[in-house]
């Protein structure tokens, strides 16, 4: 019995040693032809001059950033650099940054070459872009897939170092060099086209757009025309209401329990009931003298119990939805001094802007401040996570002569006011709108309307991975402002009013299935 054991014991081992003998060889040639294949494709990246003729001058470069896209279509046994081999749809493009700081940009295509530009980097963001540069991570000797390569390279010896990092899943100080550089290279995410469109109207501007109360219908207003309810599924407008409009519509509000909504247009706030879509009331300012204070933004609070309003006195109106008076004091959970404040839905904390345009995290129960989140700036969305425990806020910093910084995200525990993450869309410190936040119900992604700068106008409806901080996924096709983003119906859609007089909507739950696997694949190939 025991021999008959020990003969089958080794027929199972003869077997498992002549498949890995088999096995073995594969393995290793394998990984000799990612090596080769890797040494082979970033070879011209480490033999080039390290000076270049400049207007007839001859300068020494200190960093040079390309990223490649189009190159998916070039077969993997024949790969070779981009610098040698183009084919039609393949570009190159980035930056390289001279000694002395200055950026010049370039786009090479089967087209030919282009750059220019010329802004420099700062003395002191250029010394820290050398010790990033000094370390530079390892790349691992792999090739990323095509269509997501970063090449960066710096100066080491007489040669350069190159190194090759994926665009979907660069380290940490790659982003930074990206964002010291200046270079414009953002990082690569799956990007998500509308499940449907259609026009809806024709004005460019002034336009706004919400979910109906009920929200099965998408409540639109263009131009000074009257509101619309759009049945989605048939593309049809099911009920027009018409409404006093002396001046355009340029936002629209609903209270928690869809009876009111508030209808902002220049400098006014009109108040209808749902049920009938009836006028209930105007709100605005008395002219004094030549003056009279806007107002705008009209949000409930949570609980229904006030209509809040900002006025550009600055000063924060508060008005009772039971008698539509308005209160001569703030609530006492509201600090004296807010001039925009917005409650957390469940908890008692709130996040609120003071006159001296301090942002703040506020204790409503205590009736306390807990942090300090940042000064000089305006608030522009808040939203508080699901479970209440992080909030996001875009602001925007005021700059000398009164003008307004581009925006920026950040995420901070409600506990104690602790800065989780700065997000940073299109990889820039600073961006040119915001025009949207809010969570998906799992609380693991934030949505984030987003536009790069002056030379874009497109939007992008960004995801961010709130625990990691890192941009993973975006909602396209909106070439212009935003006039409204929600969850529509089961929560499943994401729709938004564009200001090309289009509807969008978006399969909303497919994208975060696909951005959660895109994660997991970016965790599988390490």
């Amino acid at each position: 019995m025991i021999r008959k054991v020990f003969i089958s014991a080794l027929i199972v081992l003869g077997v498992f040693l002549s498949v890995a003998l088999i096995e073995w060889p594969n393995a290793v040639l394998h990984h000799g032809l990612s090596r080769a294949q890797y040494e082979n494709w970033v070879r011209p990246y480490t033999s080039r001059p390290l000076t270049l003729n400049f207007r007839g001058e001859e300068v020494r470069l200190r960093l040079i950033i390309t990223a490649i896209e189009g190159d998916e279509e070039i077969s993997s046994q024949r790969e070779t650099s981009i610098l040698a081999k183009l084919n039609d749809r393949t570009v190159a493009y980035g930056c390289q940054i001279f000694a002395d700081g200055r950026i010049s940009y370039f786009h090479r295509s089967s087209m030919g070459v282009s750059g220019g530009g010329y802004p420099t980097v700062p003395e002191g963001e250029l010394e820290r872009m050398d010790e990033l540069l000094t370390n530079l991570p390892d790349d691992g000797a792999r090739l990323p897939p095509a269509g997501r390569r970063l090449v960066v390279q710096a100066p080491d010896g007489d040669r350069w170092r190159a190194r090759v990092y994926d665009r979907a899943d660069a380290p940490t100080e790659i982003l930074e060099i990206l964002r010291l550089s200046r270079s414009g290279i953002r990082s690569w995410v799956p990007q998500f086209q509308p499940a449907s469109e259609w026009a809806a109207n024709y004005s460019h501007s002034d336009v706004a757009l919400c979910i109906s109360p009920d929200g099965k219908q998408i409540i639109e207003s263009s131009g000074q025309g009257p509101l619309r309810f759009w049945d989605p599924e048939k593309r049809e407008v099911v009920k027009e209401i018409s409404t006093p409009h002396y001046t355009s519509v340029s936002g629209l509000s609903l209270s928690p329990d869809g009876a009111f909504a508030a209808i902002q247009r220049w400098g006014d706030v009109q108040l209808l009931e749902t049920k009938t879509w009836r006028r209930v009331q105007d709100f605005s300012e008395p002219i004094i003298g030549r003056r009279r204070n806007l107002l705008s933004h009209p949000e409930f609070t949570t609980d229904g119990r006030f209509l809040l309003l900002r006025s550009s006195e600055p000063a924060l109106l508060v008005y009772d939805t039971k008698t539509w008076k308005r209160r001569q004091k703030l609530p006492d959970d509201m600090p004296r001094d807010a001039v925009d404040y917005v409650p957390a839905p469940t908890t008692k904390r709130a996040v609120y802007l003071s006159k001296n345009n301090v942002l703040t995290l506020w204790d409503a129960d205590q009736r306390r401040e807990i942090a300090k989140l940042d000064d000089n700036v305006r608030l522009d969305h808040c939203a508080f996570s699901p479970d209440e425990s992080l909030v996001a806020v875009a602001t925007a910093q005021k700059v000398s002569g009164g003008y307004w910084r581009p925006y920026r995200i950040r995420i901070w525990r409600t506990e104690d006011g602790t800065l989780t993450h700065e997000l940073r869309p299109f990889e820039r410190d600073i961006y040119e709108a915001a025009e949207g936040l809010f969570w998906w119900p799992d609380g693991v992604y934030l949505l984030a309307a987003t536009k790069a700068d002056n030379f874009f106008t497109s939007r992008g409806v960004d995801v961010w991975n709130v625990k990691s901080g890192r941009h993973r996924g975006e909602f396209i096709g909106c070439p212009t402002n935003l006039t409204g983003l929600g969850l529509f119906g089961d929560g499943r859609r994401l729709v938004s009013g564009c200001a090309d007089g289009r509807i969008r909507i978006w399969d909303a739950e497919s994208a975060i299935k696909q951005t959660a696997e895109f994660e997991r694949s970016l965790v599988e190939t390490k």
